[in-house]
């Protein structure tokens, strides 16, 4: 590699590392600023928690006793009714009135005996001091009652008092236990916002030390790895070459110049340069030498195989989802083609006879229309004349290259997106995949198929025809990414873009409808009328094409000055 272009890589990325350093450090006085902020609260939140789970606990055992207070003193309420009942049908039960009056001790004064626990409440303490005192004279009543008759005395008229004292004090615990529990749920509730702040806090504090981290090691990556070609930069050789202990067997350093690098800097613009360069670094990390040292390897049978590293960080996408992967597929494509235009395409054999030959395309559709094997024809008979309507496009392409006005290329002729693997940090093209149907043909195909799947506003088989239409931003996306990474296109290739993408376009919506009169055998279906929609989206995205087809035209003009 050229020191001079060494050099200017070099400098990019010294200056890109400055202002990342920059950035990073005002990025990390933030991180600290927040991280102590951060550790103040936490520092007060935690101790609080604390706080709260005790006095939480010690409420959760009041209101249990609080709870045992209120069945007992019901207990009392109703086991004073039974007594009076008893008294008065002559049966005497000294246990039960000892029963009562231990209770109502325990209910005043903490007692062991039935667990139960004095509340702290006036209005409570009130109304158990009237119960008791009333109690007293409840037991004097009832031993009047044992001398004489029972009709004597006001027995049964003390009992109902005695019951409604009773009804009132266990209302007054009532009150105090709902009261408590209030006070509960309020420190249940503080304590849940006290966890849910430090929960918040601690989450923010490791996704900010992760950013950090990972921007470090962005950072250190950019110290050490060219951008352009994922190779270590001349620092890192320079740490490596300064500690030779890894150096453990014979080894050989290797320099490799890239011939003629200035021109094509000098002519095609530094940007065209840095692809080479990334190109060829490519080919130093993934191509494997056969045992003879060739970077392939002939079988038996005289077929060629070379092997690459799989290649990894790395995905394709079915979609067009920013337009910057779109002008890097267009770029893959282009250098595919650029590649090899020194190929002679015409030793290659036709790995699908006749994929692209749209004459014979529009003439099995003719004959399938014809014979009708479905009963299918009538009911799609404007899509049948829209076919018919556009049957000039057929035989355009045919026509020049018949006339040799048109170069024969070698075609990748699937050239949809997803067959373009993307470098997973910096989304640029690494490598065009799937090269099953690599044949001869137009570069015409190539484009105009890239345009047909990338440019399309709607999937293919939409059935909503307002949604699908020809994006001209893509279109301008596509076309300048192809040119600029395959300059070699004739003034006739680069006149013919739109008609590419209008033919390609119109060829696949033919197909679809003729394998819909066929009985759908062809293209795999998911459900019936699928085939259909698919070619009234093609028809629909030509008919965008035809509307738009001046500015199609001055966009391939104006990206191939």
């Amino acid at each position: 590699m050229p020191a001079r272009a060494s050099h200017r890589l070099l400098v990019i990325n010294r200056s890109e590392m400055r202002v990342k350093m920059i950035v990073n450090d005002a990025e990390s006085r933030e991180h600290k600023r927040f991280s102590a902020v951060s550790r103040a609260i936490q520092s007060i939140l935690i101790p609080t928690l604390i706080v709260l789970v005790v006095i939480m606990m010690i409420q959760i055992k009041h209101l249990q006793g609080t709870a045992r207070v209120i069945n007992y003193a019901g207990l009392v309420r109703g086991a004073t009714q039974r007594l009076v009942k008893l008294e008065i049908i002559g049966i005497h039960d000294d246990e039960l009135v000892q029963y009562l009056d231990d209770i109502l001790e325990d209910l005043k004064y903490d007692g062991d005996s039935y667990g139960l626990v004095s509340l702290e409440d006036v209005n409570y303490q009130g109304k158990l001091d009237s119960m008791i005192d009333y109690w007293e004279k409840l037991k004097k009543e009832i031993k009047k009652a044992r001398d004489c008759d029972y009709e004597a005395t006001d027995i049964v008229a003390m009992s109902e008092t005695y019951f409604g004292l009773a009804d009132e004090t266990v209302s007054a615990a009532e009150a105090y236990s709902d009261k408590a529990a209030k006070q509960m749920r309020l420190v249940e509730l503080l304590s849940v916002v006290d966890m849910l702040i430090l929960f918040l806090l601690i989450i923010e504090q490791s996704l900010s030390s992760m950013r950090i981290i990972r921007k470090n090691r962005i950072l250190e990556q950019k110290a050490y790895i060219d951008v352009h070609t994922g190779l270590p930069n001349k620092s890192k050789c320079e740490e490596l070459f300064s500690d030779m202990s890894f150096i453990t067997e014979p080894t050989a350093c290797l320099m490799f110049d890239l011939n003629n690098l200035k021109s094509a800097n000098d002519t095609l613009g530094h940007s065209a340069g840095d692809q080479l360069i990334a190109s060829f670094a490519r080919v130093l990390r993934n191509v494997i030498p056969a045992k003879d040292g060739k970077p392939y390897y002939v079988d038996s049978k005289g077929e060629y195989w070379r092997s690459y590293v799989y290649i990894t960080d790395a995905s394709s996408y079915d979609q067009v989802e920013k337009p910057e992967d779109f002008y890097e597929s267009a770029v893959a494509f282009g250098h595919f083609q650029r590649m090899l235009a020194d190929y002679p395409a015409e030793t290659l054999n036709e790995t699908i006879k006749g994929f692209h030959d749209t004459r014979a395309r529009f003439q099995v559709f003719k004959d399938t229309v014809a014979k009708d094997v479905c009963g299918r024809a009538a009911e799609v008979q404007d899509e049948i004349n829209f076919v018919l309507a556009h049957e000039d496009v057929a035989n355009v392409f045919g026509e020049l290259q018949d006339k040799g006005k048109l170069p024969l290329r070698v075609t990748h002729n699937d050239t949809k997106l997803n067959n373009v693997l993307l470098d997973a940090k910096t989304r640029r093209a690494l490598c065009v995949i799937d090269l099953d149907t690599v044949m001869p043909g137009s570069s015409l195909y190539d484009f105009g198929d890239s345009i047909r799947f990338g440019a399309a506003t709607a999937a293919e088989d939409e059935k909503d025809l307002s949604k699908m239409e020809m994006s001209l931003d893509r279109f301008r996306v596509f076309t300048r990414g192809y040119v600029r990474a395959c300059p070699g296109l004739t003034a006739k290739e680069l006149e013919l873009l739109p008609m590419g993408a209008k033919t390609m376009t119109m060829e696949c919506g033919v197909r679809f409808l003729t394998d819909y009169l066929d009985g759908d055998h062809y293209f795999a279906v998911h459900r019936e009328g699928q085939n259909l929609d698919r070619c009234r989206t093609q028809f629909k995205l030509v008919a965008d094409m035809e509307k738009k087809w001046d500015e199609m035209r001055k966009i391939v003009e104006e990206e191939s000055r």
